[in-house]
């Protein structure tokens, strides 16, 4: 015998002692004292309706295979042990704003991985169109330590290339400062490339089409 009917006979017991100087209850108009006592205690006692009053039961699928008692049970124990509705309403939109977070910081995370590698694609995208500049200046610096041009030709020449590769920069979608700054430091090391190849016999190399060719790419660039 399980705590259930332990706990259901005493409470019979109570009941049916005070019973006859109690109203009997509207469930109980059609019942014996006895039944009577039966749905109280299981009134008092049940938090969960009992299963065969559930639909889909094997009791339940026939009024006729319950009985007056279990009916009556089946009654006063409607709705108990189901979620409350409130319980759920409560706690659904709490999680679909969790689950609405979680979405919109992977979405953010893409979006920022997205970005980086479209900022890594352009920064190598503007390293290549600064490299025939880059060239050029080192031709340029080349020329004039060679003694091809002047002075004052060749910095011009050098500050037009240096400008137009600046614009070129703007466009291109990086950050200015971080852009500008690298450009200047490559400029810079093409300088003293070229001024090194021309200390280290880069002039004495030059074939007399190589030098007439150097004289006029500087002096294309500064007319």
């Amino acid at each position: 015998m399980n705590n259930f009917y332990i706990t259901l006979a005493m409470s019979i017991i109570t009941i049916s002692a005070s019973s006859h100087a109690q109203e009997r209850p509207d469930y109980c108009r059609s019942l014996l004292n006895k039944e009577c006592a039966l749905v109280e205690a299981a009134n008092a006692e049940l938090k969960e309706q009992p299963e065969y009053c559930k639909q889909g039961s094997d009791l339940s699928k026939s009024p006729i295979s319950l009985s007056k008692v279990q009916i009556q049970i089946c009654k006063v124990t409607q709705g108990r042990g189901m979620p409350r509705e409130g319980t759920q309403h409560n706690s659904t939109p709490h999680d679909m704003s969790q689950d609405s977070d979680m979405q919109f910081a992977r979405h953010m995370k893409e979006i920022d991985d997205a970005n980086a590698r479209r900022i890594e694609d352009i920064t190598a995208l503007a390293r290549e169109y600064m490299t025939p500049y880059l060239n050029l200046i080192q031709s340029v610096q080349i020329g004039y330590t060679c003694g091809l041009s002047d002075s004052n030709t060749a910095s011009i020449a050098i500050t037009r290339i240096h400008n137009s590769m600046g614009k070129e920069l703007m466009t291109s979608g990086l950050g200015v400062d971080k852009a500008i700054g690298e450009m200047n430091d490559k400029v810079e090391q093409a300088l003293d490339d070229g001024k090194r190849m021309a200390d280290n016999g880069a002039c004495e190399n030059l074939t007399p089409a190589d030098r007439e060719r150097l004289r006029r790419i500087i002096d294309g660039i500064y007319y």
